[in-house]
């Protein structure tokens, strides 16, 4: 058996291990607490940084949203001009036509034509 002054430094130098352990567990757990408390900090800036963004993705889809609209109003609008445009050009030409096939000046161009090739014909 060991004697009791080697008991004694066995027990000396458990009792210091113990301590330095209890020391690092004490640090170990302070740090715990500060990266707790760290954590905690990144969680409310994250949640207030979805807020913003949750905000802004609904902001972007109404100016999508709008944008759409417009285009297609705008491509309603362009093709609306451009069918009545059409339209009264077609008319304007025809109204035009008209006027001038039922004219005297058509009528002289038109015999004046017709007693042309009869006189080739006849040559």
């Amino acid at each position: 058996m060991a004697t009791p002054c080697i008991q004694e430094k066995r027990i000396e130098k458990m009792e210091t291990e113990l301590n330095k352990t209890a020391t690092l567990l004490a640090r170990i757990d302070e740090r715990q607490q500060n990266h707790d408390k760290v954590l905690k900090q990144i969680l409310e800036q994250t949640q207030k940084t979805n807020g913003r963004v949750n905000k802004l993705e609904v902001w972007k889809n109404r100016i999508l949203g709008g944008v759409t609209v417009v285009s297609i109003l705008f491509g309603f609008i362009s093709y609306a001009s451009q069918v009545a445009f059409n339209a009264t050009i077609e008319s304007a030409v025809t109204a035009g036509i008209n006027k001038f096939v039922n004219s005297s000046e058509f009528e002289k161009i038109v015999t004046g034509i017709i007693n042309e090739q009869e006189i080739t014909l006849y040559d």
